[in-house]
């Protein structure tokens, strides 16, 4: 008899590992529990229309 809680941890294993090997690593990578974990580079100033100025990361939404 197959212990099909072990074949489905299996399969979802090598479904990441798929995955992961197709991710663009300079976006980020995934962690060991699998996670993916955004790489937002160096904290930088940026002003605003206002005047005023925040510090965001280089690769943020915020930064587009």
């Amino acid at each position: 008899m197959t212990d099909t809680l072990s074949t489905r941890v299996d399969s979802i294993g090598s479904s990441i590992e798929a995955i992961g090997s197709r991710i663009d690593s300079s976006l980020g990578k995934l962690n060991e529990a699998g996670d993916f974990v955004r790489d937002l580079g160096a904290t930088i100033r940026k002003k605003l229309p206002d005047g005023a100025e925040i510090s965001i990361a280089e690769n943020s939404i915020e930064n587009k």
